[in-house]
């Protein structure tokens, strides 16, 4: 998958009014949603793990704190815990282990996630673009304390193999930043993972971890929250034929 393929992002309208600040990829946007408020739709409640097939073959998994992926046939997986997220170093806590379908959407909304030792909330909107193959997350961190507060961010991926070979997604706009990053596994002649963190020319992007040979790719972002406020940015993650 190339920045090419996933330039249907752009169509995330539900959240659309409440940009504060996005860069001119679709990749990481900041949201502000103080006085404003998403409109919860009619829904349907979920248990995990939530299944979703797309048009590659994939079966993505979604569960409370992780994501999954088998290959075509079940006969291969890539992704053991992918796009979990870390704030001030703990996984928020999903209540009762259960989710929402947004009606109007498709998204899988985990809503008023506790983040252990801060009062800050988080909202994890996740959708599986069938037609692209690939998996969006919105995260949104909401302060409830009086004061700002700094949230550090992490977005994790755990694979069950190794990368034969890899390399950072460079930002056109911005020669020292990365968009994100490609592992080519030695599953199926080079089948690769896909992590893409922030959009082209982003004045905020994700600092991107890899150790060459590893299993595990990690995000880094801190992020001042203010007081009673929102931000939310943006995530993806996807499989692809070759690292190319």
């Amino acid at each position: 998958m190339n920045q090419k393929n996933m330039a249907g992002l752009r169509g995330v309208a539900p959240i659309a009014c409440f940009v504060l600040a996005i860069a001119s990829g679709p990749f990481l946007m900041g949201i502000e949603c103080g006085a404003a408020r998403l409109v919860a739709m009619p829904a349907a409640g979920m248990n995990f793990p939530h299944m979703v097939t797309d048009n590659s073959g994939n079966q993505w998994r979604i569960y409370a704190q992780y994501l999954q992926q088998m290959g075509q046939n079940g006969n291969f997986q890539l992704y053991s815990q992918g796009a979990m997220l870390i704030v001030n170093g703990n996984q928020p806590q999903a209540v009762n282990n259960q989710a929402r379908i947004d009606a109007k959407t498709g998204e899988v909304v985990l809503e008023n996630m506790v983040v252990p030792g801060a009062n800050l909330v988080v909202t994890r909107r996740i959708l599986v673009n069938k037609e692209d193959s690939y998996v969006r997350y919105i995260d949104t961190i909401r302060n409830n304390a009086g004061q700002d507060q700094t949230a550090n961010i992490a977005i994790q991926s755990n694979f069950n193999y190794g990368a034969n070979t890899s390399r950072m997604i460079p930002d056109p706009k911005k020669k020292d930043q990365n968009l994100g990053w490609v592992g080519q596994t030695p599953v199926n002649n080079g089948v690769s993972v896909v992590e893409m963190f922030s959009g082209r020319g982003a004045k905020q992007a994700m600092t991107i971890s890899y150790q060459q040979g590893n299993s595990m790719v990690q995000a880094n972002l801190a992020l001042t929250v203010p007081a009673g406020k929102e931000l939310a940015f943006m995530h993806l993650h996807a499989t692809a034929i070759n690292a190319d």
